[in-house]
């Protein structure tokens, strides 16, 4: 089968395979000692993008320290500098997080509002922190780069 290539990416850092984006077959991943004709081809087409290797998983848990400390920072903007330090010492809910859980089931809201003011760590895949992802607009991958984000804080 011939492809018509429309881009094409390096899917190894050593450069033996890549991943052709084709009108006929959508992606199609290509391996240099597989399939020598098709590597030529896109070879021939031009050099493919570098290899990126995929971002690492996100930490399980961030500090409640480093949450905070992320959504005060420009990156994220959610909540003030001020927010984030009354958040860490007394508790105290920001008002992005209070809005957020008034969209919460009656019966959820007092589990939120506790867990926001007294837990320790945040687990990334906690319901509360995929459902505030979600009403961010997130996508998981978004919300895992809150968390990779905060755990360098």
């Amino acid at each position: 089968m011939s492809y018509t290539i429309l881009s094409a990416t390096f899917a190894n850092p050593e450069h033996t395979a890549a991943i052709m984006q084709t009108e006929e077959a959508g992606a199609v991943l290509v391996s240099k000692p597989d399939r020598p004709g098709v590597w030529a081809a896109i070879l021939a087409w031009g050099e493919p993008e570098p290899f990126e290797p995929p971002p690492a998983p996100p930490p399980s848990e961030i500090s409640r320290r480093q949450f905070f400390h992320a959504l005060a920072m420009p990156d994220y903007g959610l909540i003030s500098e001020a927010e984030a330090l009354a958040a860490v010492q007394t508790g105290a809910i920001p008002a992005a997080f209070e809005a957020f859980i008034t969209t919460l089931p009656s019966g959820q809201q007092f589990s939120a509002r506790m867990l926001l003011a007294g837990a320790a760590t945040f687990e990334f895949e906690h319901p509360i922190s995929i459902t505030f992802g979600a009403v961010q607009g997130w996508s998981d991958e978004q919300r895992a780069n809150l968390w990779r984000f905060a755990a360098g804080l």
